[in-house]
């Protein structure tokens, strides 16, 4: 259970045409991660042809998705319990992987799933600790208008942020679509307008300067592309909703890469990789984080 209940925005066939055949200028610029770069700079041995065994997980996310809620906040926490694992976060469309894998939002199946959902969300937000709101009753609005606020995590990533940044920015985009009640009207409408992107983009710590900077990037054509080329290599990899999770580096018999979907993996996830797992809110992290931040 780790489909949003309700995604399926319409899509534009250009943007349905272009994931499948993304610039190969936002190839290049995602296949190299800045962390490669830096091992690269700093003569690590994985420079010289030696591989590297860290274990990697490429994150896909679209902030949309109520159970992505749930998995950006365990990694998060988990960053100060996994020291020896490398998190590549990637925003996608999630909108553009429905619609290319023709999958329905569980809500739109049968009504019975739908009523499930609504006390499996209430239940997992007490189990991970996040307590999410109702979803805005303009949902689908919000579905469509989203893509900006991908776009502008996108656009930090590009300006050369630090990961703290970057992941910071990602929490309060969520926080603002899933937790903020004084975002919404009277009516629980949420209106994805630039003045509420630009007080995700502060409320996670940017000054003014660099805020108009990441808002200006993010309506680079070049942000497109490297959410569109980021949408078509989940798609490559198996992905048909968010969270989606590309593992690497797992040892035998699990060491051949491969795809995870949802946020209730993580006990998985964390059994073949070798890792720690103590639950959704470990007693290890600070309180900030054990409350949701």
């Amino acid at each position: 259970p780790s489909i949003h209940p309700s995604i399926h925005p319409s899509i534009h066939p250009s943007i349905h045409r272009s994931i499948h055949h993304p610039t190969s200028t936002a190839r290049a610029k995602t296949q190299i991660e800045p962390s490669a770069l830096e091992r690269i700079a700093s003569g690590h041995p994985c420079a010289s042809g030696i591989v590297l065994t860290m274990p990697k997980i490429t994150y896909y996310f679209d902030i949309i998705s109520p159970y992505t809620a749930f998995s950006t906040f365990v990694l998060q926490r988990y960053q100060q319990v996994w020291k020896d694992l490398q998190v590549v976060y990637k925003p996608f469309f999630l909108g553009g992987v429905m619609h290319a894998t023709k999958n329905k939002p569980p809500a739109m199946t049968i009504p019975q799933r739908a009523n499930f959902l609504h006390g499996d969300l209430k239940r997992n937000s007490s189990l991970f600790g996040v307590p999410l709101l109702p979803l805005p009753s303009n949902f689908f609005q919000v579905a469509r208008d989203v893509i900006k606020f991908q776009r502008v995590i996108v656009a930090a990533q590009l300006c050369g942020c630090s990961s703290g940044q970057v992941k910071s920015l990602i929490i309060s985009c969520t926080n603002a679509i899933h937790m903020d009640d004084s975002l919404r009207n009277e009516d629980g409408e949420l209106h994805l307008n630039m003045e509420k992107i630009l007080h995700c983009i502060s409320a996670a710590g940017f000054d003014k300067k660099m805020a108009s900077r990441i808002l200006e990037t993010s309506k680079l054509n070049e942000v497109k592309s490297i959410l569109k080329a980021n949408t078509a290599e989940a798609l490559d990899r198996g992905a048909y909703g968010s969270p989606s999770f590309w593992i690497e580096g797992a040892p035998k018999p699990f060491d051949k890469p491969f795809y995870v979907f949802g946020s209730d993996r993580f006990e998985q996830i964390s059994h073949v990789l070798n890792l720690q797992w103590l639950g959704p809110v470990p007693k290890t992290v600070g309180a900030k984080l054990r409350s949701a931040l």
